[in-house]
């Protein structure tokens, strides 16, 4: 993948900010991350506002980004323009990124029958707690949820 096209990216482009809302900023750097692609940012580093210092800084989606196994984003489900990618990690755990480019909110699901999955919400830094037989959530406009999965005996 080429350059981020995060923060003011007037330097490159006609625009003299960046025209991406802030779902689709997320949703930007998590594809990204997802694909183990350099993060290169583009924008003039003086000028980076708080939310984009705070999301190309998010130490557990830079953690997916560099993970030392290495593999690749699989696609595990999709609805349209509605996509579940996965990664397997190196510790055994795996990271999911529910991304909707649809212009409705949408429900996604992530199905792994009979299995109790511990759930880490990777932008929000928080613990969500277990969920039995899948991972699902409602993703807004343009948005995408991070989720770092770990499957429990």
């Amino acid at each position: 993948m080429d350059m981020l096209a995060l923060g003011d990216i007037s330097a490159i482009s006609a625009y003299p900010c960046n025209q991406l809302t802030r779902n689709e900023q997320i949703t930007h750097f998590t594809v990204w991350a997802f694909m183990a692609s350099p993060l290169q940012l583009s924008c003039n580093l003086d000028h980076m506002d708080d939310f984009t210092m705070s999301l190309v800084t998010n130490e557990d989606l830079l953690q997916i980004n560099q993970d030392e196994l290495g593999a690749g984003a699989v696609l595990e489900a999709e609805d349209g323009s509605a996509k579940v990618y996965t990664r397997l990690l190196a510790n055994g755990d795996f990271a999911a990124a529910f991304i909707n480019a649809e212009d409705e909110p949408c429900r996604l699901a992530l199905n792994r029958p009979g299995a109790r999955i511990q759930i880490y919400d990777v932008l929000a830094g928080k613990e969500l707690g277990t969920m039995a037989d899948e991972v699902a959530f409602t993703i807004p406009v343009h948005g995408t949820r991070v989720v770092r999965c770990r499957i429990k005996p």
